[in-house]
């Protein structure tokens, strides 16, 4: 009895060491569904305009159609008669929403619900590593931050790919972190496994993790941890399947249209941008203003209170290292930076755990300025997160799309020709694949404005397209959409020509190419 007793207090005092209390797992609960309700207030409802995740999805929903060999051949439907083939990043995410549409079919919602899942999950172990590094209380909050960050709160719950590649970053620090403080050697291969999961997924944001998985080695094992054959083998592991995806990526690539190569130099333009991108304080502006912004204005100060504080764990300064990893990440790919924001989402860990930080510092003292800074920050939740946009619908696009599957088989082809408006930039973005996913159709979107024609249509038709989708609403500069007199007139040359099927006066009409 007294040996069991012994091996029982043995137990509870690793659990409490470790930061393990039953107060503890009970908050952690807490903030978990803080993270449920604040990250699921969009789940269930359509894709709507946007262009990245109505992408995501149509490759999502060719997998669940092809079957496992669509894991290596990713497939999208505009590129018209032609295969299709676009090999960017390995599918991971999309292989595991296709899995749930095997159940229950192909549903907008079911991606939705693994974004939430990645996000429960990412922000359990989050808290796992803020709290083997700097105990349970600056973990706690730090994750109930994190739930709060305006960009996390929209990108969670997305039909994309960011929730499983915060889920894998974090899963691989918290194998590190636990095998830097002296587990068994399985935890180091885990942790390999994941970083090589997280760069197949978002190949950039993954390279970026090994700056804090190279720091945690080094806070374990010194300099010496560059003759650690171990350690050289987790690495070479996870970038040799990388690369070898890569490969596998341009060789398919390379022999279907549109022939797009990672080395090109139009890929490279696309990601990195010009080198005097660099030297212009708009492009730091830019990315300055997106973090004050879409991680709050009382995150980022909270975060920058505690910077440059020395913290009492010395591995907790592995903040400090995974931010200039992303600075350099920033700087790399300058472009996709300027262009996007949710590449942004790689810094809302980092910033959680600072403002923790500053808030548990505080507490004792400034309760009052702490809860006046809560406050603010779900006020300013609910006005970003407004206007984010993941809440947009146009209900053009769904009555122009249903309209088009009702009167179209599932096999023929379609020109989509939407100039602006939704899913679209000013001008018209001749890769949209917003009203093909919507449509459940295969074919062609536009080319630029200027460029569509009757010739244009004719190429088309030549090329095996058997309707033409033309939306006569444009949208300039941000502006509401408005009838536009050109697309007016195009549309009376295309009745002469080719029959117009069904039409909705002042927003869109179908024409039938091979009838008249």
């Amino acid at each position: 009895m007294a040996v069991g007793q012994t091996v029982f207090l043995r137990r509870r005092e690793n659990r409490v060491s470790a930061g393990h209390t039953t107060t503890g797992r009970r908050w952690l609960l807490a903030v978990l569904l803080l993270a449920l309700v604040t990250g699921s207030y969009n789940v269930g409802t359509s894709l709507g305009p946007s262009f990245r995740e109505c992408q995501t999805a149509m490759v999502t929903r060719n997998l669940w159609l092809d079957g496992p060999i669509g894991l290596f051949y990713s497939r999208i439907d505009w590129f018209g008669n032609a295969p299709g083939y676009m090999l960017l990043e390995f599918p991971l995410y999309n292989a595991v929403v296709a899995v749930f549409y095997a159940v229950a079919g192909s549903r907008d919602w079911l991606g939705h619900i693994v974004s939430v899942l990645c996000s429960l999950g990412m922000v359990a172990l989050f808290y796992g590593i803020v709290r083997r590094l700097e105990g349970e209380q600056t973990a706690l909050v730090a994750a109930a931050l994190m739930a709060l960050t305006p960009l996390q709160q929209c990108l969670g719950q997305a039909v994309l790919p960011e929730p499983m590649l915060m889920l894998c970053l974090l899963a691989s620090l918290y194998a590190m972190v636990r095998y830097v403080e002296g587990s068994a050697g399985g935890w180091l291969a885990l942790a390999s496994v994941l970083a090589c999961a997280a760069t197949l997924v978002k190949s950039p944001a993954g390279l970026s993790l090994f700056g804090p998985l190279l720091f945690l080695a080094w806070t374990r094992f010194g300099w010496s941890a560059l003759r650690r054959p171990s350690l050289w083998l987790a690495a070479a592991f996870a970038l040799g399947v990388y690369f070898f995806w890569q490969w596998h990526a341009d060789h398919v690539n390379a022999q279907h249209y549109p022939y797009i190569l990672s080395t090109s130099p139009e890929q490279r333009q696309w990601i990195f941008g010009p080198l005097a991108m660099r030297w212009d304080w708009h492009f730091y502006a830019r990315i300055a203003g997106r973090l004050l912004v879409y991680l709050s204005p009382i995150i980022v100060l909270a975060a920058a209170m505690a910077l440059f504080k020395k913290p009492a764990n010395p591995r907790a300064w592995l903040w400090h290292a995974w931010l200039a990893a992303n600075a350099c990440y920033v700087l790399l790919c300058a472009n996709l930076h300027f262009r996007h924001k949710h590449y942004q989402i790689v810094f809302v860990p980092i910033f959680a755990v600072l403002a923790a930080r500053t808030v548990v510092a505080w507490w004792p003292r400034r309760r009052a300025v702490v809860v006046t800074g809560i406050v603010l920050l779900l006020a300013c939740d609910a006005w970003i997160g407004w206007r984010m946009w993941r809440e947009q619908r146009d209900p053009l696009v769904e009555r122009a799309c249903l309209a088009l599957r009702e009167i179209s088989a599932p096999r023929d082809l379609v020109v989509v020709a939407a100039f602006g408006g939704p899913g679209g930039l000013a001008g018209n973005h001749h890769n949209n694949p917003v009203w093909l996913y919507h449509a459940d159709r295969r074919g062609w979107n536009a080319p630029l404005y200027e460029r569509f024609d009757m010739a244009a249509v004719e190429q088309y038709r030549h090329q095996g397209a058997r309707w033409l989708l033309l939306n006569l609403l444009t949208q300039r500069d941000d502006t509401t959409n408005s009838l536009d007199d050109r697309l007016s007139r195009l549309a009376k040359e295309l009745a002469s020509h080719y029959r117009c099927v069904r039409t909705a006066t002042g927003e869109f009409a179908v024409f039938d190419l091979c009838g008249f």
